[in-house]
């Protein structure tokens, strides 16, 4: 797909190439993933200037080649720094494990809801009441999107009923009730933290941000995210411990 395209795009990392140039990853309203290379980057002080700090977002010109590889990145204009974000060290840390989580996708699978998704939770991050659950509700939301939805509503040996009871998690994509879990030697469940999950799936992103969730739904959620990402990526997925409740 040769040729220059504009598009509204999520800086997710930046890394330096050489004295002045930078390599850029976005995740994109059109294109999915996408890095590229922008030169001269780290002395402009008008083309560039400020638009790689992760979290940002950019209408950015790209200049895709015949070749694979990197893109040309030819100009980018700022729409929102969000510096509500990168005031604060909760925000940023629970922000870059979004952009970590997002940046799963294969390079151009990606199409408008990904993306969006990103931008209007970024919003959210701003002012959210608890950015780890905040977090939280981004993974679930976005192991939906990419089709490795929590079965929370019935045991995915025997099919019975989850709502209101516990479930036993022992890794991969199934949850099961307390009967057939009980032998596995897994991670026990609680009716509140499956509750936390559904809440999640539902919830529209402007009402994200009211979300708070207690140490103990903390360490269950670190288990039970933790694993289904890990599944979903095919390896462990360390950068997921903000989900693990402070000693």
């Amino acid at each position: 797909m040769p040729g220059i395209v504009k598009t509204r795009a999520i800086v997710t990392k930046t890394t330096r190439h050489g004295e002045s140039d930078l390599v850029v990853s976005f995740l994109t309203e059109e294109h999915g993933l996408v890095k590229g290379y922008a030169r001269g980057a780290v002395k402009s002080k008008k083309r560039f200037a400020g638009c790689f700090e992760p979290f940002t977002l950019l209408s950015v010109t790209l200049r895709f080649k015949a070749s694979a590889g990197l893109v040309g990145i030819d100009s980018a204009d700022i729409l929102d720094a969000h510096y509500d974000i990168r005031e604060d060290l909760d925000r940023i840390n629970a922000g870059a494990v979004m952009l970590r989580f997002a940046s799963m996708m294969e390079p151009g699978a990606g199409f408008a809801e990904p993306f969006l998704f990103m931008r209007d939770t970024l919003k959210v991050l701003e002012k959210a009441k608890d950015p780890v659950a905040l977090c939280a509700v981004f993974v679930v939301k976005f192991l939906l999107m990419g089709g490795y939805g929590i079965p929370h509503g019935s045991c995915s040996r025997c099919g019975a009923g989850l709502a209101g009871k516990p479930a036993v998690f022992s890794g991969g994509f199934a949850l099961l009730c307390a009967g057939c879990g009980s032998a596995t030697g897994g991670k026990t469940i609680s009716p509140g933290t499956l509750a936390f999950v559904r809440q999640a799936e539902a919830l529209e992103p402007a009402k994200m941000g009211r979300l708070a969730i207690s140490m103990g739904t903390k360490g269950e959620l670190y288990g039970l995210l933790g694993g289904f990402a890990s599944a979903a990526a095919g390896k462990r997925l360390e950068y997921l411990e903000i989900f693990k409740p402070s000693a």
